[in-house]
């Protein structure tokens, strides 16, 4: 609810999401990603857990808006390479299938990833950066293959979008 929230207020007050103004600064709110979220880590794991838990809820919740700050006019440079790139252009225009095939996917996989490498010496972190790789390729493929074997299916799964 948060970003549609916020989303709307943008909308109804002309909020130009292009420019920051200085309170969005996109240094400053890197130094705050990077310091609540060591902090958080911090207290998370060496803290016993007796009434700061709404810290860590506060805590997170702050990161992930430092975070989306951060990333969001401190990425302009990747985003214009990206952009400028045909295999990127290429790529996004799967944005919606890695949007609706990553969230059932990946809760079972993970399931399955984990039965099966839990002897694994850092099992948890190679699923966690792997295995979101492996999905949004295994979309893409998907996506492709649906495109041009059935566009009339894609184009009404999609809503029309990624044709081009």
């Amino acid at each position: 609810m948060l970003f549609f929230s916020l989303g709307i207020w943008m909308q109804k007050t002309n909020f130009d999401i292009d420019k920051p103004n200085k309170w969005l600064n996109p240094k400053l709110w890197f130094i705050v990603f990077l310091i609540l979220s060591v902090t958080k880590t911090i207290l998370a794991f060496t803290i016993p857990f007796n009434g700061i838990e709404i810290w860590l809820l506060v805590m997170h919740k702050s990161v992930v808006l430092s975070g989306l700050i951060c990333a969001w006019y401190g990425c302009n440079a990747l985003v214009r390479w990206c952009m400028n790139r045909s295999w990127f252009i290429w790529l996004s225009a799967f944005s919606f299938m890695i949007y609706v095939l990553h969230a059932p996917l990946v809760v079972y996989a993970t399931k399955a990833v984990f039965m099966m490498f839990s002897d694994w010496y850092g099992y948890r972190v190679l699923t966690f950066i792997l295995l979101p790789l492996c999905l949004i390729a295994m979309a893409v493929i998907f996506g492709a293959l649906l495109r041009k074997l059935f566009p009339k299916l894609y184009s009404f799964v999609t809503g029309g979008r990624g044709l081009g």
